[in-house]
């Protein structure tokens, strides 16, 4: 029976061997006023390249009760990164270099970790294209 350090390396090789070099670029958030007022996005100024695995949204098992509820649509892409790497519902994320479509976390659904024995062996992300650039709903 392997380790949970094992299926992490494991996973990370996976995703290393297969995946797509993808910039995930932080940003902090604050709210102007009252409770209904927009969030304002603020970058905190960190990058991170990382190498990550993305497939359409909905191609899981697990996805159907998803896809029914409308929390994601067929266009939508599920992004799966090593366990070590941070990730929030923060984040802006870039697939492809230098230069690659953007995407914006889905808040609603935001970041799974999948782990054993408390050790996180990868992250389930899903993201959302943005075709000019701006966040949803911002």
């Amino acid at each position: 029976m392997p380790t949970p350090s094992e299926m992490r390396l494991d996973v990370a090789d996976a995703i290393n061997e297969h995946g797509q070099r993808t910039r995930l670029r932080f940003y902090t958030g604050s709210y102007t006023g009252s409770y209904d007022d927009a969030e304002t996005k603020i970058s905190s100024g960190t990058t991170l390249w990382v190498n990550g695995l993305s497939f359409p949204a909905g191609q899981a098992s697990t996805d159907a009760a998803l896809l029914a509820q409308g929390l994601i649509v067929k266009d939508d892409r599920t992004l799966y990164l090593h366990g070590s790497v941070e990730t929030n519902v923060r984040m802006e994320v870039m697939l492809g270099s230098p230069n690659g479509s953007i995407y914006q976390v889905l808040g609603d659904l935001g970041v799974r970790e999948h782990g054993v024995s408390g050790t996180t062996v990868f992250n389930e992300v899903f993201i959302r294209h943005l075709p000019n650039g701006s966040f949803i709903g911002v």
